[in-house]
């Protein structure tokens, strides 16, 4: 074969020189073969021949470079060191040392450089040494990664953090009801003292839970990247979450949950059990919280991490998390329908398990995306509803089990306000619970789940209650003021009769005066309707029955023991019912003189 030359610019030569190289390098042979090669270039063109030069030029400084890199991450493992400076070079601080801490780094960074650009590729000796050196560099990282993240954990902070959720708490104002256990730890809280769970960093802006050191978050990604790049992100994520989740068992145990299995909770005592269980309940909401976070963050994640191992780790997280939360409201919906307490509320006022069932729902109401999602194959267990013209079929999945949990509220409430043997009472104790559903349905995003038609209907219930009342309460009173049995007409009825008359209607009004005034109807303008309209019962027929007959009594001896009360006293008395503090007797005859 005759070896040509060919006139070039000097331009062109230098691109073909190039051109030539980086087709050797890109075939990664080894050396016998690359010579082999050169030669044939050479055939073509002699002044390709100097193409040799520059490889070994190359691989010279490549060599060099893969030395020094070398040498450094030998000198900072423990079982190639060779004197007693190297080890204790070895156990120096990462931190406490950073400047050979950014050497260290950058002999990795070099190795991984030289390997990805294959520089050292086709030297099979030098390939081994480097395959072993990242293999102990990644051990290394990965000891100092660990170390790095324990030694920056930050202790919980747990007097600010009990602080700031004693400002959330959600229990209940002291209230002589009595309730199940298991509801006692929620409650409603008013503006002066405190505020409902809110979503999200709910412990209000002042409080910023810190777990590791912000200054050690730049080292650990400076050692996370180079365990990604060297593909050995499953030992990093490992060594991570491994720290974490001692430090989060840690966290747990200093706000009093314990980290149990299945074999040590069947050991625990009831009583004891059931004050652990009242902590974990208080998660219902921060379930919802993290699923959501980690729903939104998903696809970021997969993005991320490529691998099939982390995001199937993590799709089971997100899984258990809408298990849990699920599971919880499911739990909930059980427990408020078996709630069965049997000591009646002493004034008729508003149970704690309404206000507990309602301020939950209430709160709920922001999760109805999420919620919707998770209880969308779970519609059968709202057939048993009942609802008219097709409103049931246009509910949401969420506004049906809505739905379902208050009606098990209102059933229980029901059987509750059998307790009573005051049949008044027991309207009175029904117009508030209901009352209060109603207002916390109408005055929040709970309306717009349920409708319209659904708030119509509960006060079109409340009024039958308040019929209820009027009958059952005021019914023996009203029959006292009225004319048969007397005797005669208005001129010439029986005294006697009369006095009678008299004196029944003011012991009834009495004892209902003295009972009623220790009833509790919390909402103002449901009791000025109530106060409303007993007067425009009672006062009437008070007047008239007065009008006709009082005059034959009011000449006679004693007539002040028969007509105690004016139609202006008793207005004046009425506005004393449902306050809550129980008046006696003796109170409205001084009153009345």
């Amino acid at each position: 074969m005759t070896t040509t030359t060919t006139n070039l610019g000097a331009g062109s030569e230098d691109r073909v020189m190039a051109t030539a190289q980086q087709i050797l390098k890109s075939l990664n042979t080894p050396k016998e073969v690359r010579e082999d090669m050169l030669l044939i270039f050479s055939s073509f063109d002699n002044r390709l021949s100097n193409i040799t030069d520059l490889i070994n030029e190359n691989s010279d400084s490549a060599g060099v470079r893969f030395d020094a890199a070398e040498k450094v991450i030998l000198q900072w493992d423990s079982s190639s060191s060779s004197s007693n400076a190297d080890a204790s070079r070895h156990s120096l601080p990462w931190e406490d040392s950073p400047d050979e801490a950014a050497e260290y780094l950058s002999a990795v960074d070099e190795i991984l450089h030289l390997v990805a650009d294959m520089s050292i590729r086709s030297d099979n000796k030098i390939m081994d040494r480097a395959e072993t050196a990242i293999q102990m560099a990644m051990s290394r990282l990965e000891d100092e990664f660990r170390l790095v993240l324990i030694r920056n954990t930050v202790p919980l902070d747990s007097e600010r953090l009990y602080g700031s959720i004693r400002r959330v708490s959600l229990s209940f104002a002291a209230n002589d009801g009595e309730i199940g256990e298991e509801f006692e730890s929620f409650a409603e809280v008013d503006s002066e003292r405190g505020c409902f769970h809110e979503r999200g960093p709910s412990f209000g802006d002042d409080l910023c839970v810190v777990l590791i050191n912000p200054d050690a978050v730049m080292e650990l990604k400076e050692i996370a990247d180079r365990m990604i790049n060297a593909g050995y992100e499953k030992e990093c994520v490992q060594a991570y979450s491994n720290v974490r989740r001692d430090a989060l068992d840690e966290c747990l145990v200093i706000l009093g949950v314990e980290k149990l299995s299945i074999e040590e909770v069947q050991k625990i005592e009831w009583k004891a059990l059931d004050e652990k269980m009242k902590k974990w309940i208080q998660a219902l909401f921060r379930i919802l919280d993290m699923y959501d976070v980690l729903a939104d963050a998903l696809l970021e994640f997969e993005m991320m991490f490529m691998d099939e191992y982390m995001c199937t780790e993590a799709k089971g997280v997100l899984a258990g998390l809408g298990d849990a939360a699920k599971g919880t409201f499911l739990e909930f919906e059980n427990a408020v329908k078996n709630e069965a307490s049997k000591k009646p509320m002493q004034n008729g006022e508003i149970h704690p398990l309404t206000r507990y069932v309602m301020n939950y729902v209430k709160l709920l109401v922001d999760y109805s995306e999420t919620l919707n999602s998770l209880l969308e194959n779970d519609e059968d267990e709202a057939d048993g509803l009942k609802s008219e013209d097709g409103e049931l079929e246009m509910m949401t999945p969420f506004a049906k089990r809505l739905l379902l949990l208050i009606s098990s509220l209102e059933s229980n409430l029901e059987e509750k306000s059998k307790l009573y043997e005051d049949g008044a009472l027991h309207c009175i104790f029904l117009m508030n619970n209901n009352l209060y559903i109603v207002q916390k349905v109408k005055d929040s995003e709970l309306r717009k789940l349920l409708g319209d038609n659904w708030v119509r209907k509960r006060r079109g219930s409340i009024r039958q209650y308040a019929t209820s009342y009027l009958r059952t309460c005021w019914t023996k009173a009203l029959h006292c003021l009225k004319d048969e049995g007397i005797g005669g007409s208005s001129n010439n009825a029986s005294k006697v009769a009369l006095k009678e008359r008299f004196k029944s209607f003011n012991a009834c009004f009495e004892d209902i005066y003295r009972v009623q005034t220790g009833w509790k109807v919390p909402d103002p303008q449901l009791r000025e309707e109530l106060r409303i309209s007993i007067s425009e019962k009672v006062i009437p027929a008070y007047r008239s029955f007065m009008g006709r007959f009082g005059s034959q009594l009011e000449s006679g001896r004693h007539a002040g023991k028969y007509i105690k009360y004016t139609p202006e006293d008793l207005e004046n008395y009425l506005l004393d019912l449902f306050e809550g503090s129980p008046l006696v007797l003796h109170h409205m005859r001084r009153k009345s003189t």
